[in-house]
């Protein structure tokens, strides 16, 4: 018999959809996902936002309706250099009658080793907002090392790339002393009862860092955060995932 979580990941599916061939009801739904689970959104901001995105990675449910998504973008505003690519994903949310689900993250790490596959001349990091501790466990979860961590043996000094990206991207909000973004005025901001589940997961080492180093992620504030996406650098399910895209390149220019 399967469990509720196993019936859950059955019935998801994990869709990647170009933006110019977003419909406007799924935008209408990812906006209602979004304003379920945050304060101080504005579909002026969601959809300026998403204009700035290349794809949307659809969480579908059997009745073909929307239970999360994610966008993202490869080197916006110019971000990228000979060298490496940057691929920033954007908004992100999952339905809470599915949290705990796995195809968000099996979708998205299949599109990164998509991505990986189609320039490997070049290293590809992710750049990571951070908006509560359930996006900045990806990190822990997913990856051997990543930046920034507790965890020396996990922790890898990514922040001149950090730094330089945030810089170009939020030249106003971005405070690099403290490494985060934060918005004169919020651009979104998890709802009360969402932000108390890190105050009562606060003994975990890794939530209890993101809480030192983003004290006031709920006025808004968001941790940069940032790792390499490489199968030798990826954990689990995520390895997995990343190879199996390495193996049909996502073609892409840059916006």
């Amino acid at each position: 018999m399967l469990t509720e979580h196993q019936k859950k990941n059955k019935t998801l599916q994990f869709q990647l959809t170009a933006l110019c061939d977003l419909k406007k009801e799924q935008s209408e739904r990812m906006f209602v996902l979004m304003s379920e689970h945050y304060d101080c959104m504005t579909k002026e901001r969601f959809s300026q936002d998403l204009l700035n995105k290349q794809w949307v990675g659809l969480l579908m449910d059997s009745q073909n309706q929307i239970q999360g998504f994610t966008t993202l973008v490869v080197n916006p505003k110019g971000c990228g250099t000979p060298l490496y690519n940057i691929v920033f994903s954007g908004d992100t949310i999952i339905a809470r009658a599915y949290w705990g689900t796995s195809e968000l993250v099996r979708g998205v790490a299949y599109t990164f080793g998509r991505m990986l596959a189609a320039q490997s001349h070049k290293k590809l990091y992710w750049y990571l907002m951070s908006k509560g501790h359930r996006t900045y466990m990806y990190l822990p979860l997913f990856f051997r090392r990543f930046y920034p961590s507790y965890d020396q043996k996990r922790h890898i000094d990514l922040f001149e790339i950090v730094n330089g990206c945030s810089k170009i991207l939020y030249p106003d909000a971005w405070y690099s002393s403290r490494g985060v973004v934060a918005f004169k005025e919020s651009h979104g901001q998890l709802k009360s009862e969402l932000a108390q589940g890190a105050w009562h997961k606060q003994m975990h080492p890794h939530v209890q860092f993101f809480l030192e180093k983003n004290p006031r992620f709920d006025q808004g504030e968001e941790l940069i955060c940032m790792a390499e996406i490489h199968p030798d650098n990826a954990l689990a399910v995520v390895k997995e995932c990343i190879l199996q895209g390495m193996k049909e390149p996502l073609t892409f220019s840059s916006p």
